[in-house]
């Protein structure tokens, strides 16, 4: 198939979507379909390349306004993101739209669609259906959207209720968990070079978050716990993976708390370098207050990580406490941090636990979010679009 990927931001920006978009832009690829992938062109400061083509894959970035004024937000992307589409389809058309995301991209391609006739499935990922279905202009626009839509994918059964309150009947609406390609995350010696670079002993215990740090995913509730476990005298360290808005913040916190010496930040890496980081790591901790999938979560288990994270949507669906996890519940935010600090707590001393979850997690996240798999299923949606 001639395929149209419309997303947002992309690599080198990292984050769970963008990931997933150009994981699965690659693997499709690799299965023989053409695949035009667009997404933005500039996002916070940074400007990349408008038209390049990687791992088989032709990327286009369209710029997005820059006016620091959230009811204009993302609206040039629609528009333009609509329109280079319309040119690509001219030269070589295109069998069917997948959008990531309802808003922007969603949109982008729901107009896109309506003026080219082609086919639209729209993958919402998260909880940013949550946030946009209270915003009282956005409402229209996205119900308007993913009416246009043949399918509405979710990434976890937490977003059927979602999906389902935004207009979209029960019959076009698919729950597909994102896949891992657990290959990447197999464990091939590349933690050392990380242990060194941050000057960690053989087998010191690491304890890694990885994600944007933004408060959804809760990097400020990690520090909270490791506040907690340094001060019970916990053996360990603590890997910070990822940049986002509160980024100087946690690093001034880390340092305000005293552990300065024992909190690594890693920054923004590539998404080939985050198996390594993970390989690092002895256990991985997923402290988001709200998750509909949970990537790093699964990376986690996919590298036979022993992961503790809250009791939250997507992330309770892939872990089964005390056999390939730990789960912690959540009703309010000292407890859970509390809670959280216990059962890493509990991971730092028992080093026969930690294998036994990792194991367990590692098989499973083949069974269950296996990439083979996933596109196997998508491809049969996009024939049963374009039929």
């Amino acid at each position: 198939m001639n395929l149209c990927l419309i997303a947002s931001t992309l690599p080198p920006v990292t984050g769970g979507l963008e990931t997933h978009v150009w994981d699965l832009a690659r693997g499709l690829a690799g299965r023989g379909h053409r695949i035009d992938l667009i997404g933005f062109r500039n996002w916070r400061g940074r400007t990349f390349p408008e038209c390049e083509t990687k791992d088989g894959v032709a990327i286009y970035r369209e710029l997005d306004t820059v006016l620091p004024v959230p009811y204009y937000r993302y609206k040039l992307y629609v528009l333009r993101a609509a329109r280079r589409a319309l040119r690509l389809h001219r030269r070589r058309p295109f069998d069917l739209i997948h959008a990531h995301q309802e808003y922007p991209a969603g949109t982008a391609g729901a107009l896109f669609g309506l003026l080219s006739g082609v086919p639209l499935l729209i993958t919402c990922h998260g909880s940013s259906l949550l946030i946009n279905w209270n915003v009282p202009w956005l409402r229209p626009v996205i119900a308007w959207t993913l009416g246009r839509a043949e399918r509405v994918l979710g990434v976890g059964e937490t977003l059927r209720e979602a999906i389902r309150t935004a207009g979209v009947p029960p019959e076009r609406i698919e729950i597909i968990p994102n896949f891992v390609d657990s290959r990447r995350f197999a464990p091939a010696g590349g933690g050392r070079r990380v242990r060194e670079r941050f000057g960690w002993r053989e087998g010191e215990t690491v304890v890694a978050f990885v994600g944007r740090l933004d408060p959804v995913k809760g990097a400020d509730l990690f520090l909270s716990m490791v506040r907690l476990l340094r001060a019970d005298g916990a053996p360990a360290k603590y890997l910070v993976v990822g940049t986002g808005e509160q980024e100087e913040l946690l690093r001034r916190r880390a340092g305000e708390i005293g552990a300065a010496n024992d909190v690594a930040f890693a920054g923004e890496i590539a998404p080939d370098a985050v198996p390594d980081h993970l390989d690092a790591a002895d256990i991985v901790v997923v402290p988001s207050r709200r998750e509909a999938s949970g990537l790093s979560c699964r990376e986690g288990m996919a590298a036979g990580k022993a992961v503790a994270a809250f009791r939250v949507g997507g992330l309770a669906e892939a872990i089964r406490d005390g056999e390939n996890g730990l789960l912690v519940d959540f009703h309010d935010e000292d407890s859970a941090v509390a809670g959280l600090a216990d059962s890493v707590r509990r991971l730092i001393g028992d080093a026969d636990l930690r294998r036994r979850l990792g194991g367990n997690a590692r098989r499973e996240a083949g069974e269950m979010f296996g990439r083979d798999r996933y596109l196997e299923r998508l491809e049969n949606l996009y024939r049963e679009a374009v039929r």
